[in-house]
């Protein structure tokens, strides 16, 4: 189970799907952190699972999240506390990025 200061998230792993537990980076400057409430895997997943799509190992899956604002870098505008949607795999680099639910 993940600490406050850790995520786990959903890799492919030599084919296979297994959970794997990360230390959460801080931010950096122009940075938010986002408590992710809920993740979807959607079909391109299914697809690299499969083997009809090819993606290296150690890719992480699930790209579409919902979640909360939990801290902002002093760069960014405050925004703690309000509900967000994420759509990238990665670490999202920028708030903009994100949309208001």
């Amino acid at each position: 189970m993940a600490t406050s200061r850790e995520f786990t998230t959903a890799v492919l792993r030599a084919g296979r799907v297994v959970l794997e537990t990360h230390p959460l980076p801080s931010c950096s400057s122009g940075e938010i952190d986002v408590a992710i409430d809920s993740a979807a895997i959607c079909g391109s997943d299914l697809h690299t699972v499969s083997g009809r799509r090819s993606e290296p190992d150690g890719t992480a899956l699930g790209h579409e999240a919902v979640g909360h604002v939990l801290a902002c870098d002093d760069g960014t505008t405050d925004a703690r506390g309000q509900m967000v949607s994420v759509g990238r795999s990665r670490r999202v680099r920028d708030h903009r990025l994100l949309r208001e639910l």
